[in-house]
């Protein structure tokens, strides 16, 4: 009776152990990324209500009706953007008498904003339970990893967030600056850019947090599973247990390992598609407008040589887009880099352990056998609705692309002078 009680209390002790564990990795998840969502609902770029967990109530009358009034927010936001781009489209034609060509340079550069400022926000409206979905998929792959020994700790995305959101508003004042002393004289101008180019970059930007927080995520999850399969192959080479004997039990721990290591790299692996495969839109705008915005503003700079009294703030607008766009996608990219690179130490770990582990039985090498087939089976990068890949030399690419536009656009402007 006594063994009964000792068994039911120990199993009691388990579950309420997990139980403790699930909460606190909720409430840790929850309070690191809270302050980006709720920006993200200021600026229309993440849905009203968003649900963290399955426990969480947000269906009842009263979140329908938030809901509904923020929809309207999101729409009132996109048509100040629009009415934004008429005014200014109407300043080019009848005030300011810019080229055609610069004109048409322009009317891009806007249709390139708006369209991204609306797959942000309607994607945002669409997806809106992803954002459980990707809740309980980071939860589930840290309990996995705890399981095997990790230690999770999301205080860097925290701080990853932090140092982003920062940044951001930083960047977006030294914009307002420079719009308040460019257009001082000018009635109405202030509030014109505001609404055209200032909301619509913090919500892009907002987006491009989100997505790069989830591939900061996964970065560090493949980390974790680096550091405990690098654990295996330490243990081969230094520990006595592992290195005289290979017993049936040290077989069986190592096959274990190896197995758990095996499917959170495969869930991890889903999760990253599925992330990259909801903001794979998004990432085709960001490019397409970087190619045209950069485009545009290196061809200011050279008219801006050109002129015999050019204006200061030509040249300064102009760099603060060249950084803007081109910091942007150098980020997107160099997250998604390095995901890329977490996942390909995988290969030269496993060689490692089947290399100290020289000897082990037919188990432990079917194991590394089997896991070495599925990193063959995985792509070598994530793509963007499976057509552009997304690593680093992609930039050698787009700036390839915006030299051979430039160098037509000069010819263009050359030839009509």
């Amino acid at each position: 009776m006594v063994l009964v009680m000792l068994i039911l209390i120990r199993a009691t002790m388990k579950v309420l152990n997990e139980i403790y564990k699930l909460q606190s990795l909720e409430d840790s998840f929850r309070s690191s990324v809270r302050p980006l969502i709720l920006l993200c609902q200021m600026f229309g770029v993440a849905p009203l209500p968003v649900s963290f967990s399955q426990t969480e109530k947000v269906d009842g009358f009263r979140w329908r009706i938030c809901g509904r009034i923020h929809q309207f927010w999101c729409a009132g936001i996109i048509i100040a953007i629009v009415t934004s781009f008429y005014f200014q489209h109407v300043k080019f034609n009848t005030i300011i008498q810019y080229s055609q060509i610069k004109v048409l340079l322009h009317i891009g550069q806007y249709a390139c904003i708006i369209g991204t400022c609306s797959a942000c926000v309607i994607g945002s409206q669409i997806q809106s339970s992803s954002y459980n979905k990707y809740f309980q998929n980071i939860i589930k792959i840290d309990l996995k990893l705890t399981k095997w020994g990790s230690r999770i700790n999301f205080v860097n995305l925290k701080k990853f967030i932090r140092r982003c959101i920062v940044l951001c508003f930083s960047f977006e004042v030294v914009m307002v600056s420079v719009f308040a002393m460019s257009f001082l004289g000018e009635d109405n101008s202030i509030v014109r850019n505001i609404a055209l180019y200032i909301i619509p970059h913090i919500m892009v930007l907002l987006t491009v947090i989100k997505y790069t927080s989830l591939l900061y995520a996964i970065q560090e999850r493949y980390q974790n599973v680096n550091v405990l399969l690098k654990k295996v192959s330490f243990d081969l080479l230094f520990k006595k247990e592992y290195r005289q004997k290979h017993t049936p039990t040290t077989e069986n721990k190592i096959c274990q390992r190896i197995n758990g290591m095996r499917l959170v790299f495969l869930d991890i692996s889903k999760f990253s598609a599925d992330v990259n495969g909801s903001f794979g839109v998004l990432v085709i705008f960001i490019l397409v407008s970087t190619f045209l915005i950069l485009s545009t503003e290196f061809f200011a700079f050279y008219e801006y040589i050109e002129q015999s009294a050019p204006d200061f703030y030509v040249p300064v607008l102009s760099l603060l887009w060249i950084i803007f766009y081109g910091g942007r996608i150098i980020f997107v990219l160099r997250m998604n880099h390095a995901v890329n690179i977490e996942k390909c130490k995988l290969g030269c770990i496993l060689y490692e352990i089947n290399f100290y582990g020289f000897g082990l039985e037919n188990s432990v090498e079917s194991c590394l056998n089997t896991f070495s087939m599925q990193l063959l089976h995985e792509d070598r990068c994530e793509k963007a609705c499976g057509m552009v890949e997304l690593n680093l030399p992609l930039l050698k690419t787009i700036f390839g692309a915006i030299t051979t536009y430039l160098v037509i656009l000069i010819q263009f402007h050359s030839s009509n002078n």
